[in-house]
C-alpha cells in the first residue's frame, strides 16, 4: 500500500479568500470538480460558505504543522500495511460542524463508517478536522491514523452491512489509532448485542453514538449512553 500526503489545507484556505457569495461558491465547485464534472479533490464535506472562523482555524492548523503531522502518521502507518494493495492520497479536510447549518457530525461520521466509497474508489483517504474543536496535534494524528486504518480494513473486508461488522471495523481502527474511551458496563453492552445483526441505518447510528445523537435525527431511543457502540467496539476488539 502506497500512501502519499496531499497538501490540501492551503487549497481550502484559498477558496475562503474570495468573499462569501456566488463567486466563492463557483471557486469551490471549480476546485472540487474536474472538466468532466467528477470529483477531482475530496472537498465535498467542507462548507464553502463558512464564515471567518473556518479560515482562521485552517490558518491555525497550518501554523501547527498539521500536514507535517499527517505525513508522520502516514509514514508510521504505511509500514503496517505493506500487504494491502493500492495507492492513495491522504489529505486533511476541515468540516464546519460549529456553524455549518446542514452539518451533523455523527451523521457524517456514520456515513463514512458505512460507505465512503466515493473517495476511496478515487484513491483518496481523508482525515476530518472539525470546526467545533480547537486545533491540536492529537486531533490531527488521531484523525489521520483512524482514517487510514479504517480504509485498510475496508479494502480487505469490504464496507460493513450490519452493526456487528461496523463495530469490528471501528474497533480495529480505534485500537490501532490509540484512542482511549471509557469502558461500557454490562447492561449497555447487552443492549448493543441485541442489535448486532441489524442493518438499519438509524439503529447503527444510535448504537454507535448513543440516544442523544439519534434523537437529534428523530430516531427512537435505545437506552444507550454517548458513544456506546464505539466504546463497545474498542472494548471487544482483540488484536491478532
Amino acid at each position: 500500500m502506497q500512501l502519499t500526503m496531499f497538501p490540501l489545507l492551503a487549497t481550502q484556505l484559498e477558496i475562503y479568500q474570495t468573499a462569501r457569495g456566488p463567486a466563492r461558491f463557483k471557486d469551490y465547485l471549480d476546485t472540487l470538480r474536474d472538466d468532466s464534472g467528477d470529483m477531482e479533490l475530496p472537498l465535498s464535506l467542507m462548507n464553502p460558505m463558512a464564515k471567518a472562523h473556518v479560515p482562521e482555524l485552517i490558518d491555525a492548523y497550518i501554523a501547527l504543522g498539521a500536514e507535517q503531522l499527517l505525513q508522520h502518521a502516514i509514514t508510521e502507518s504505511a509500514a503496517r500495511h505493506a500487504h494491502v494493495n493500492g495507492d492513495f492520497n491522504v489529505a486533511l479536510v476541515l468540516v464546519d460542524d460549529a456553524a455549518g447549518g446542514w452539518t451533523h457530525r455523527q451523521q457524517i461520521e456514520c456515513n463514512r463508517i458505512l460507505n465512503g466509497n466515493a473517495e476511496l474508489r478515487r484513491s483518496w483517504i481523508t482525515a476530518l478536522l472539525w470546526s467545533s474543536e480547537a486545533p491540536n496535534a492529537e486531533h490531527v494524528t488521531n484523525a489521520a491514523r483512524r482514517a487510514i486504518f479504517r480504509a485498510t480494513h475496508v479494502i480487505e473486508h469490504g464496507w460493513p452491512k450490519t452493526l456487528a461488522a461496523a463495530l469490528k471495523q471501528e474497533g480495529y481502527a480505534l485500537w490501532h489509532t490509540g484512542i482511549q474511551l471509557d469502558p461500557l458496563d454490562d447492561t449497555q453492552a447487552e443492549l448493543i448485542e441485541i442489535c448486532l445483526e441489524d442493518s438499519a441505518y438509524d439503529t447503527i447510528l444510535s448504537c454507535l453514538y448513543g440516544d442523544e445523537a439519534g434523537k437529534t435525527l428523530g430516531y427512537l431511543p435505545l437506552g444507550l449512553e454517548k458513544d456506546a457502540g464505539l466504546r463497545y467496539a474498542l472494548q471487544m476488539y482483540q488484536p491478532k
